[in-house]
């Protein structure tokens, strides 16, 4: 990930903006992007603070606020993968599918075309189970 621009620099375009040079013409001065330019003058006036923002994803989870939720399904199901064959035939036919590229997507307009290419796709596997 690349790194924040320095504080120094940043100061210094800033300075410039408010001794009176636009935005494009502090950034063509210290070799930066306009908009790099407009958005530090803009969070200075706002905030007062040259210091740059946080990099990268934040640390919290999407999923935080139903963790309760979660854990209690996780609790409450105690079914064995034993218990429900056709959930394990299900996920391993969609996983052998995923092979095709075009069944991924949808790339069909009419749904018997993408039928038609789940059958070829079934039928390609079955044929290479019977060849070895």
């Amino acid at each position: 990930m690349a790194r924040a621009y320095s504080l120094d620099l940043r100061k210094r375009v800033i300075e410039a903006i408010r001794g009176g040079l636009s935005t494009r013409e502090a950034a063509r001065r210290f070799a930066i992007g306009i908009s790099t330019a407009g958005s530090w003058y803009r969070s200075w006036r706002a905030t007062g603070s040259l210091e740059p923002g946080r990099q990268g994803a934040p640390k919290v989870s999407k999923l935080d606020p139903h963790e309760a939720f979660i854990l209690a399904l996780v609790e409450t199901d105690d079914r064995d993968i034993r218990e429900c064959p056709m959930k394990c035939v299900c996920e391993r036919t969609f996983g052998w599918m995923i092979r095709w590229r075009r069944l991924v997507r949808d790339y069909e307009q009419r749904i018997d075309v993408s039928e038609a290419m789940i059958h070829v796709a079934m039928g390609s596997l079955l044929l290479r189970r019977i060849a070895h």
